[in-house]
């Protein structure tokens, strides 16, 4: 095979496959962020409206119900709709397959569920839970059908029609819940909620993809794929549990205040960075799947990934870090101040996350399922240990345990993927220079405001001011340095908006 037909085609109709391909994830980019913005403000707003009509004891009834049957739920797709994305070979019959196989593992995990509902009842020791579960469980066969749709889409990078099923979905769902929480139907307007929208979402898959199961089936490489699915699988349960187990540990050994900060400061820590990681992580993996075979576009594609992951994240990580003391007062009130420094790790930690977030998907697509899973096994290991280890001292010590052993796994995940690229570290880091260069910049000038007799009293006003400055700097020493930034970030917006409609 030629160099050129390994790298996509050559002439004009390798370039315009690659000039599709780039418009097509750039516009998909677009719709992602919309939908998911917009589904997370109307789940907020529907959250704190049923809030009125139910109790918490509501709430922690559906919270019982929900952990039990994720948790039964996450072993239902075998990472095969991961397989599907990253497999470019798969035939219809293989599709087939696919789903009877993850239709056969929902209806014996419902079984299972079933069987097992007054099991969980009696350990939460709250009776009602077992209706509750076995209805609710209902949501695994119904997500069954609407899988194999939903990772064809994904594949395709159409993320529109995808996330517009979402959408409808969420509107119908919330209509419904709202109307039997008014009526007073308490958590049964939670749970009615959640299956109408698993229905409803699934249903508009199958029609969004245009595909339906069929009895036609293959299990050529079936094997082979089920192996592949099931070690992404195991990668999955690994983060969940690890992360569960670092917390018991925390719990345990320095007791529920210091869980109860400990669990804060890392959700308010990777906030930031939380919608830019997802939609980043749906993105490449299709991307990095269709160029697997294609070096020099797989290396193009991950720095630009990176670069503008970078640009977007980086300065508000560590800018959080540097106000963070009237950051938690403004918003979470002096109470909060205790946490503090552990915030402030979180914040530095999230760096190493979002540098090496692309890392992932390209192992994935690249077929490393083995490689990641050894990876997140021992990574899962040392965190553990490492607040163990922590954990004998006191909260502060924790934190500082953590991120070293978070960053230098990071670190070690980010040099696999570069391997696998043949890219060197310093290719790597010329891709996102600008972006450290202006984020050390934005620090200087936080820290300057922050020591100088600033003209201006009280958290609000202070932290308004050193955001303000720092946003300025941060832009204007990011066009400094890179002065292909705004001809590229045009040509994006171009794309994103102006080709589309045209």
């Amino acid at each position: 095979m030629s160099a050129d037909a390994k790298n996509g085609g050559s002439g004009a109709a390798g370039e315009q496959a690659r000039l599709d391909l780039r418009r097509r994830a750039i516009r998909s980019t677009r719709w992602l962020l919309t939908f998911r913005l917009g589904s997370q403000l109307l789940s907020w707003a529907v959250a704190i409206i049923i809030a009125r009509f139910l109790t918490p004891a509501d709430y922690g009834l559906f919270a019982m119900a929900l952990t039990v049957v994720a948790a039964i739920g996450l072993l239902r797709e075998f990472g095969l709709g991961t397989a599907i994305i990253q497999r470019q070979d798969l035939t219809a019959e293989h599709l087939n397959t696919i789903f009877w196989i993850v239709a056969l593992a929902g209806i014996a995990l419902l079984m299972m569920l079933w069987a097992g509902a007054e099991m969980a009842a009696a350990f939460y020791a709250e009776p009602r839970l077992v209706w509750i579960l076995r209805i609710l469980g209902l949501t695994i066969l119904l997500n069954v059908i609407g899988f194999v749709p939903y990772s064809l889409l994904t594949k395709d990078i159409d993320f529109f029609r995808r996330s517009v099923a979402a959408m409808v979905g969420a509107v119908s769902s919330s209509v419904i819940a709202l109307s039997l929480a008014y009526l007073g139907y308490g958590v049964w307007a939670l749970i009615v909620g959640q299956l109408v929208n698993a229905a409803i979402f699934n249903a508009a898959l199958l029609v969004a993809a245009r595909w339906l199961p069929g009895l036609r089936l293959s299990f050529r490489n079936i094997g082979e794929i089920l192996t592949f699915g099931m070690r992404l699988a195991a990668v999955s349960t690994i983060n969940l549990y690890s992360q569960i187990l670092n917390r018991v540990l925390v719990g345990r050994f320095l007791g529920g205040p210091a869980l109860g900060l400990y669990t804060m400061a890392e959700t308010l820590g990777e906030a930031p960075h939380k919608i830019s990681s997802a939609v980043i992580h749906q993105m490449s993996l299709p991307i990095f799947a269709k160029l697997q075979r294609e070096d020099g576009e797989l290396r193009k594609y991950f720095l630009k990934i990176t670069k503008y992951l970078a640009l977007a994240t980086l300065p508000a990580q560590i800018g959080m870090a540097l106000v963070a003391y009237d950051l938690i007062a403004v918003v979470l009130t002096a109470q909060w101040i205790p946490m503090v420094p552990l915030f402030q790790i979180f914040c530095v930690g999230s760096v190493f996350h979002i540098l090496s977030l692309p890392a992932y998907p390209l192992l994935v697509a690249r077929g490393r399922a083995g490689t990641l899973l050894k990876f997140n096994a021992a990574a899962a290991v040392v965190t553990a240990a490492a607040i163990l280890l922590g954990s004998q001292i006191d909260l502060l010590a924790v934190g500082a345990a953590w991120l070293g052993a978070f960053a230098i796994l990071k670190i070690v995940l980010l040099s696999l993927a570069l391997r696998e690229l043949g890219m060197r570290a310093r290719t790597y880091l010329n891709g996102i220079v600008a972006s450290l260069v202006a984020t050390i910049a934005m620090s200087v000038t936080v820290l300057f405001t922050r020591y100088m007799d600033a003209p201006v009293s009280g958290s609000v006003q202070r932290l308004a001011l050193e955001v303000l400055l720092g946003a300025l700097v941060y832009v204007v020493i990011l066009m400094v340095v890179d002065r292909k930034l705004v001809p590229e970030v045009r040509g994006i917006l171009h794309d994103m908006f102006i080709s589309s409609r045209a």
